[in-house]
């Protein structure tokens, strides 16, 4: 049995978050239902049609309905995301380390790609940024303290460095 579990590729978290959008969806649609009825029973309830109030029956219905969508959407991509985890893991094949190491390289992408989507800079372009500011010298000195603190009246204050 574990043979032909390791042979198919899926994990049994996957397959648990597959459930759990499969669930949510029959939820969704069963609220899909409920919320017409609603709609059609307030509408004959005062003495107007369905049609007449179609913008405000359409919004309750999609304000009713997407949170569910949403939560069927995320748990389907948890179990995509630990689906495609579990295939790195077994082409990897073998050793504890190595499977941690395929782990930390998909969610390294993962980042990256999320990253670059968002517009943040990569690790590699901020600190390829940061060595060309040291050559340049455009890059903030570091506050040092250096022998003219020595040479400073303490008695006078501040106002004495600036004339």
């Amino acid at each position: 049995m574990s043979n032909s579990k390791k042979q198919s590729g899926g994990s049994a978290l996957s397959i648990c978050f597959y459930v759990v959008a499969a669930i949510v969806l029959v939820i969704a649609i069963y609220t899909i239902y409920v919320s017409v009825k609603y709609v059609s029973d307030y509408a004959a309830q005062y003495g107007t049609t369905v049609s007449a109030m179609k913008g405000q029956a359409v919004s309750y219905i999609i304000g009713q309905v997407l949170p569910y969508l949403v939560y069927a959407l995320i748990a389907f991509g948890f179990g995509k995301v630990f689906e495609v985890l579990k295939s790195i893991q077994m082409k990897l094949a073998g050793t504890p380390a190595a499977a941690s190491a395929a782990a930390v390289t998909a969610a390294a992408e993962i980042t990256e790609k999320a990253d670059a989507a968002a517009g943040i800079p990569s690790e590699a372009e901020t600190a390829d940024a940061e060595t060309a500011e040291d050559e340049a010298g455009t890059a903030d000195p570091e506050v040092t303290e250096d022998s003219t603190d020595e040479e400073k009246d303490p008695e006078k204050g501040p106002e004495s460095e600036e004339k």
